[in-house]
């Protein structure tokens, strides 16, 4: 099986004998894991019960128990594992996440203040981590880094002289050096948290 789900690999999660994922894991006293089912069928007809990982040997009367902590673990991440299947790209125009390192899942929303989109695992921290939960959160934006100032790092707004997206940072500078820099200004962040706070109520309506 093959994607990426969460932080982990669903390989950590698959039995060796069957390769799906575990059913009813059981774990041998050397370690490792197998589906109950799967061991018990590998040593149905085996004269000595050994590990087919390690080949550490056992005794015939070694009772095997379901590991029930990580059973439930398995059904957690098969879970999230089939959520994460559902974010695949459906097309060439689909906006990627940008913190997926294998396989791209779909972008569920792009932050503006990090300037990243962001599948539904990765974009978990910006509901639960305080200093995040400020950041404003809109609808996949797509080529997002072409719309960028090179210099600033920052999304391009509209001008409001009708020359096309600008730079705010960019527009500033030059007015200050037009008109003086002892001139009182409007921060460029501001103004930029503003404007796209503003397309995101536009959005919403």
């Amino acid at each position: 099986m093959a994607g990426e789900s969460s932080l982990l690999c669903e390989e950590q999660f698959e039995c060796i004998i069957c390769t799906e994922f575990f059913r009813n894991p059981v774990t041998l006293p050397c370690g490792h894991n197998f589906c109950q089912v799967c061991i018990e069928q590998h040593w149905r007809d085996k004269k000595v019960r050994k590990c087919p990982l390690c080949n550490q040997e056992f005794d015939k009367s070694l009772k095997l128990s379901i590991n029930t902590v990580f059973r439930d673990i398995v059904e957690s991440f098969k879970q999230d594992y089939d959520v994460s299947e559902s974010e695949k790209p459906s097309g060439p125009d689909q906006v990627l996440c940008d913190c997926c390192l294998q396989s791209k899942r779909r972008a569920a929303q792009t932050c503006l203040v990090c300037l990243t989109s962001y599948c539904t695992a990765h974009l978990e921290p910006h509901r639960r981590v305080a200093a995040l939960t400020t950041h404003t959160l809109t609808d996949p934006v797509p080529n997002l880094h072409q719309n960028m100032c090179t210099k600033h790092h920052r999304i391009l707004e509209e001008s409001s002289c009708g020359q096309g997206m600008v730079c705010a940072l960019c527009s500033s500078n030059e007015t200050s050096s037009t008109r003086g820099d002892n001139k009182v200004f409007t921060p460029p962040s501001a103004r930029w948290l503003h404007h796209w706070k503003s397309l995101l109520r536009c959005s919403q309506h």
